[in-house]
């Protein structure tokens, strides 16, 4: 089939493009025609192996992921839902399947009008392969755009004797690579399962443009996992309010054993080779 994928921008890296690039290349591997299309081609458009325009082609399928897309999109219009924080990443009227990718969102859009399919954001196992460590040594902070939490996390990281690495959009292109180096991530939004499908413990903490406090979910482990799963592991349901002191007490609960079954936990409900195949479930 002749697909769409719908994306603002393209100039820097994100989660959202990120989503896009790894649909895409699903899509591929599956043999549909796939062009993804954005009203800014920038310097990321290079990572994808289909065609990037700005102007919609005729197709079966668009996945859109903003309402500015969906009029002038075409063929069968999946919305998908990545947040309720901003008015064009909400459901519009106009699509014919509309896709969350959280309980949280599809909650919210129901009390709108809107039903929604949760649909996990697609992780590609095979870029973001496991590797276990056994101590914590090295620290990540991945981040588009938190800069405010930087200094807590150097200071709790100096206070601990950790080795520090922080990464913004710049290096996102090969995150997988750097998060491998990784013994705890501390991050939120998608990266939080990129790097648990890696088998590393995760933070979810974040400082970003549009948030007032530095808050998140705390440690994810197996037995929090489905329950912050349901808000994207933002903690917005349950937040803990980060200082120095507060991250230390979470990185203190760093534990290897936890590394395979979040990793398995990622694979049931994000690998993309089946959730891509959800997407087109919802084409019939």
């Amino acid at each position: 089939m002749k697909i769409s994928i719908s994306v603002n921008s393209l100039s820097i890296p994100g989660g959202l493009q990120n989503w896009a690039r790894t649909v895409s290349e699903e899509l591929l591997r599956l043999n549909h025609r796939v062009t993804v299309v954005t009203d800014n081609i920038g310097t990321y458009a290079q990572v994808f192996n289909c065609e990037v325009t700005d102007k919609f082609p005729k197709c079966d399928i668009s996945l859109v992921n903003n309402k500015d897309f969906l009029e002038r999109s075409n063929g069968f219009k999946i919305f998908t839902s990545h947040t309720f924080l901003t008015d064009k990443g909400r459901f519009s009227k106009g699509a014919d399947a509309y896709v969350s990718i959280s309980k949280e969102i599809q909650d919210l859009e129901a009390k709108r009008g809107f039903k929604s399919t949760v649909i996990g954001n697609p992780v590609d196992f095979s870029l973001f392969r496991f590797t276990p460590t056994k101590k914590l040594d090295k620290v990540l902070f991945l981040s588009k755009d938190g800069r405010k939490a930087t200094f807590n996390i150097l200071e709790a990281c100096q206070k601990m004797g950790l080795k520090v690495l922080i990464v913004d959009h710049a290096n996102y292109a090969h995150i997988h690579n750097i998060i491998k180096e990784a013994d705890l991530v501390i991050t939120s939004g998608r990266s939080t399962v990129e790097s648990m499908a890696c088998g590393k413990n995760v933070l979810s903490a974040n400082h970003r443009t549009i948030m007032k406090d530095f808050t998140g979910a705390g440690l994810i482990t197996p037995d929090n996992y489905l329950e912050n799963m349901k808000d994207w592991f933002s903690g917005r349901n349950n937040p803990i309010y980060f200082d120095t002191d507060k991250l230390i007490e979470q990185i203190k609960l760093y534990d290897s054993n936890y590394s395979q079954e979040l990793n398995k936990l990622t694979f049931k409900h994000f690998d993309a080779r089946k959730n891509v195949k959800k997407y087109l479930s919802l084409y019939g």
